[in-house]
């Protein structure tokens, strides 16, 4: 829709600056604190205890949180941790500690799809995986920041519209509970 717009996308596991000018706008789990930043929320997402329906029928569905001591459990390093946001095991039971464990979400939803264990992952990767515990939901933020000096500009305005219209366009996937 806008030819003349060059979009760079850098996935990054931890932070790119918008206030020291490292990138014109960052989608983060946590706002940044910086007063040369413009932040707002994105969109609120949720999280859920996900299994591959091959791992569960052989190793079971737990009823209970207390049952995912006897089950696999994928989930993140936690020496590599970036952000507290990402430590949801200890959400889902105090102590809860991954036997498999990635410091990248798209491997950790591999892991569970391939019948690895059970992991806490976003509802909106979780296609084709089964949801155990219903009980555990998770709540988490986007948010977007844009250095003050370039937030009012013309690509700046375009791409932050896009990026409403796409999470309001995919509402249903990321809050689906």
């Amino acid at each position: 829709a806008r030819p003349g717009l060059r979009v760079e996308l850098a996935a990054h596991a931890g932070f790119l600056s918008p206030s020291r000018r490292e990138v014109d706008m960052a989608i983060t789990l946590s706002p940044p604190d910086a007063q040369r930043l413009v932040v707002e929320p994105l969109t609120g997402y949720q999280l859920a205890l996900y299994g591959a329906p091959g791992y569960l029928d052989r190793a079971g569905r737990p009823a209970t949180v207390g049952d995912l001591s006897g089950l696999q459990i994928v989930g993140y390093i936690d020496d590599l941790l970036y952000a507290s946001e990402l430590r949801y095991l200890d959400e889902v039971s105090p102590g809860l500690t991954a036997t498999l464990a990635s410091s990248s979400i798209q491997a950790q939803r591999e892991m569970i799809a391939a019948a690895g264990g059970v992991g806490v992952l976003p509802c909106f990767l979780a296609a084709g995986l089964e949801r155990v515990l219903p009980e555990v939901l998770i709540e988490r933020r986007f948010w977007l920041s844009t250095h003050r000096e370039v937030h009012d500009t013309a690509r700046m305005r375009v791409v932050r519209a896009w990026l409403r219209d796409l999470v309001e366009a995919r509402r249903r996937d990321l809050r689906p509970c």
